[in-house]
C-alpha cells in the first residue's frame, strides 16, 4: 500500500498522516521510522534520493527496502517546489532548463 496525501497548504494532511500512522496496525516488534523532508526549489532530486537512501538498507537481490522490523513511512513537504526547480530528465521542461 503505497498512499499519497494531496491537498492546498492547510487543509490538514499533516494531521491526518499523524493521526492515521497512530492507528497503524503495525507488525509486532517492528519499529516505525517517519522520515520529515521539507522542499525548497533549491532542494536537489539527489538530495532526496540520499535521505531517503540513508533509511533504507540493500536485500540479496540489490532492491533498496527498509531495514528488517521496520517499517519506513516518508513524508514530503511541497514536492512540486524541487519539481519546479529540477523537472525530470527527458521532459520538455528539463531540455528548457538552464541550471
Amino acid at each position: 500500500l503505497h498512499p499519497v496525501l494531496l491537498g492546498e497548504p492547510g487543509s490538514g494532511k499533516a494531521t491526518l498522516m499523524r493521526h492515521l500512522l497512530a492507528l497503524a496496525p503495525i507488525q509486532p516488534r517492528a519499529r516505525l521510522d517517519v522520515v520529515g523532508l521539507q522542499m525548497f526549489a533549491s532542494t536537489p532530486p539527489s538530495q532526496l534520493s540520499a535521505l531517503v537512501a540513508a533509511r533504507l538498507s540493500r536485500s540479496a537481490k540489490g532492491c533498496l527496502r527498509p531495514t528488517p522490523g521496520r517499517v519506513l513511512v516518508v513524508a514530503v513537504e511541497d514536492v512540486s517546489a524541487a519539481i519546479r526547480t529540477h523537472p525530470p530528465p527527458g521532459t520538455a521542461a528539463a531540455a528548457a532548463h538552464t541550471p
